[in-house]
């Protein structure tokens, strides 16, 4: 009989996005943990989708990572994946495995509650929304690379954030007589080492439907606060404090903001991955279509002559 809980510290995560030249150690909490019947240590488990939009492969990809529940660390631990068909709840494209990997593979899926399998479809259908909606944002990447801060409502919102004409806001946050609107917005640059949400506190006009920004705070998620109150008729003091009854009123609203500013990020990171795709098609076309001077610029934009870049011997 399997369990599965949250495991209570927070795990780094190491992951590289080779498009991009950038390696990411993510902080990741509330990791499921699997303790098995039949095997003495618990596994981290992560739990993976299909990111592509079009695909309809309906399936659940798991890795189980055997661990140490006290940190030592573990020789030759057990890595195996699941990859979990959504009609059979059986794998999917099935490998062989050594005796004691399929015994504990058998016990996982024997073991699927109908909880879980609803957990994972539904995990499954976020993750295409959300794939669709990155594939359909737009966004100049001389933009990206500024630092140029986004709204989580204008890629993730079904309407777009209300500050630049939608009608999507993340939060709402109720504080004595005010009824206030949060949107937050990211840098996405993926090579940016930033840690931080920009939160801007609006109130919606009932009439009109439009929303005016009261206040401005920058978070970072080492806590450190940084209150704009140079365009608001709140004191910082006021700020601060409908800040903090926010945070008071929902204590998984940091662990939200983080994990949106991770997602940001991979926005940024698919942006920059499409006009790199576009470049080389039209350095490609360009190639293709008229003979280049071993001292002309590339075509592929880097400044280097053709006889230094792309035409350089390989």
């Amino acid at each position: 009989m399997i369990k599965i809980e949250k495991f209570k510290e927070t795990v780094h995560v190491r992951s590289y996005h080779p498009d991009v030249d950038v390696e990411d150690v993510v902080e990741v909490k509330n990791l499921p943990l699997v303790r098995f019947s039949s095997h003495e240590r618990p596994f981290f488990m992560f739990e993976n989708h299909c990111q592509n939009p079009d695909c309809d492969c309906n399936e659940t990809i798991l890795a189980f990572n055997e661990i140490d529940e006290m940190g030592a660390k573990v020789a030759n631990p057990i890595t195996f994946d699941i990859s979990l068909d959504h009609f059979t709840w059986q794998e999917k494209r099935k490998i062989k495995l050594p005796k004691k990997f399929q015994s504990l593979v058998d016990e996982f899926i024997s073991d699927l509650s109908d909880e879980m399998k609803s957990e994972f479809k539904a995990n499954y259908n976020n993750t295409k929304a959300e794939s669709r909606n990155i594939a359909k944002f737009e966004m100049p990447v001389e933009d990206v690379y500024a630092g140029k801060m986004v709204s989580y409502a204008a890629v993730f919102g079904d309407d777009g954030s209300i500050l630049s004409g939608g009608t999507g806001v993340s939060f709402l946050v109720e504080y004595k007589e005010l009824k206030l609107f949060v949107d937050d917005q990211y840098c996405i640059d993926p090579m940016c080492k930033c840690d931080a949400v920009r939160l801007v506190f609006l109130k919606i006009n009932k009439g009109t439907g439009i929303g005016y920004d009261l206040f401005t705070i920058k978070v970072s998620f080492q806590n450190e606060i940084k209150i704009d109150d140079k365009r608001t008729r709140y004191t910082k003091e006021e700020i601060k404090k409908i800040y903090d009854h926010w945070l008071k009123s929902d204590p998984q609203i940091m662990d939200l903001l983080e994990t949106r500013c991770r997602k940001m990020k991979g926005v940024g990171q698919s942006l920059v991955e499409r006009h790199l795709s576009k470049k080389l098609h039209k350095h490609t076309a360009d190639v293709g279509q008229k003979k280049i001077g071993r001292n002309d610029p590339c075509p592929c934009g880097s400044g280097k002559k053709y006889k230094k870049c792309c035409g350089k011997p390989k």
